[in-house]
């Protein structure tokens, strides 16, 4: 899970072809870690 971390904060593909449409909005810096969750949570349930 490290490396797929290390990888979530640029251009994240969550599913295959779902990309996060957060990236360039300013709570995505504040709420990075819980978005982080989130994010990891949806596309390891997917």
């Amino acid at each position: 899970m490290a490396d797929d971390t290390t990888k979530i904060p640029k251009n994240v593909e969550i599913a295959p072809g779902v990309f996060m449409p957060m990236i360039g909005i300013g709570t995505w810096e504040i709420k990075k870690k819980e978005v982080l969750r989130d994010v990891l949570d949806a596309g390891f349930a997917a």
